[in-house]
């Protein structure tokens, strides 16, 4: 149940909808040069880790696992400003509480419900998307400097994760569309607000969405946004706790259900101890452990072939 493989297409669809709700929160708020460097360089590291052929185990599996746990915790403590108010810690926990459930049935299973999930964040999105476009101004569009969206780097980087679910090489383009919207969610929340708003609001894009009329109801609207961000958030964490699961049972039979259990419980204290990590070594472990291993892994393994 927990070494069930996935096939490119659908795996692609399951990573969509727990991509980019998370990352347009991440990347709404920075400027949009900075955000399109991170999305080329994040998209061309997921696309090349998934045509990689061959078997990708690695010595590194428990690592693997604890950080898909730690960046669980991390992330679930970052969902609770799906809704408006204060969240924390009861929408994180109802999040990691699901997000168990849901991968405790097994990988296939979690993926077929992200692969559902997928069609109402894919139209969600593009209606906020396509609705703003009409409240651009384009003189805020000029270039502008700013930080590096360290979070958005590691949240598009997280298909490669997953490709130890993949079924064989392949590809998927929803896999690295993601970091796409990522750059119009950009480009658009600065042309709304203004880059210098932006910058100084705790999620950017779901202010701009409170100053939009989508079909004249725009605070109703936003309800059914924090709904589609609720929805993401769950797949993440859903392919977090899978991922864990899948790093232990390749290599203890049987004790895969029992990591999803776990590593959620220990995502949850940390939600409840309100830790702390430094974005940076987040961001760097995440780029370590989601593209450099799975690479190093398979070319160990072509020259031993060879």
């Amino acid at each position: 149940m927990f070494r069930e493989k996935i096939p490119a297409r659908q795996l692609g669809s399951w990573c969509f909808a727990a991509v980019v709700p998370v990352l347009v929160r991440w990347m709404s708020g920075y400027p949009w040069p900075a955000v399109m460097a991170v999305a080329v360089a994040s998209g061309v590291a997921v696309w090349t880790v998934w045509r990689q052929d061959g078997d990708r185990s690695d010595k590194l599996w428990i690592l693997r696992a604890m950080f898909a746990t730690l960046a669980a915790g991390v992330l679930a403590r970052a969902s609770a400003g799906s809704w408006p108010g204060d969240n924390a810690p009861g929408v994180p926990l109802i999040l990691l509480a699901l997000a168990a459930w849901s991968a405790g049935k097994g990988s296939s299973a979690a993926a077929r419900v992200g692969c559902v999930l997928f069609w109402f964040v894919l139209g969600l999105y593009l209606l906020v998307l396509g609705t703003a476009v009409r409240e651009v101004h384009w003189r805020w569009l000029m270039p502008s400097k700013g930080d590096i969206p360290w979070m958005g780097v590691a949240v598009a980087l997280l298909p490669g994760a997953a490709v130890y679910l993949l079924k064989a090489k392949g590809s998927s383009p929803r896999a690295v569309v993601p970091v796409g919207i990522g750059v119009v969610a950009s480009l658009i929340t600065g042309g709304v607000l203004s880059p210098w708003v932006a910058a100084g609001a705790m999620d950017a894009f779901y202010e701009m969405t409170r100053s939009l009329e989508v079909l004249g109801v725009a605070r109703r609207f936003e309800a059914v946004l924090s709904a589609g961000m609720t929805v993401g958030w769950f797949c993440c964490l859903t392919l977090l706790l899978s991922v864990a699961a899948e790093a232990v049972e390749r290599h203890k039979e049987g004790w895969g259900r029992g990591t999803i259990y776990a590593a959620a419980a220990v995502a949850g204290g940390w939600v409840l101890l309100d830790m702390r990590v430094p974005e940076q070594v987040f961001t760097a472990f995440a780029f370590l452990l989601w593209t450099i291993v799975p690479l190093t892994n398979n070319r160990k393994k072509d020259r031993k072939s060879a």
